[in-house]
């Protein structure tokens, strides 16, 4: 992640991350959650929620996974 001139990181950038990490399995859970967490948490979880949300606060289209 890059950082602003406050070295605060990119929002955007950990919203990528986020939506990487955090995507359906075969049965509709997700693998972020449960890798993370040990959670089994229906996908869309909340994680990937906030990181769209992230992006269309951003006005970027969030990208599809």
């Amino acid at each position: 992640m890059t950082a602003d001139p406050t070295g605060t990181p990119d929002i955007v950038e950990a919203a990528d991350a986020v939506l990487s990490t955090h995507v359906a399995d075969e049965f509709g859970f997700c693998e972020g959650c449960l890798a993370e967490y040990g959670i089994a948490t229906p996908h869309p979880c909340t994680a990937h929620q906030w990181a769209t949300r992230t992006y269309v606060i951003a006005g970027e289209p969030a990208p599809r996974r």
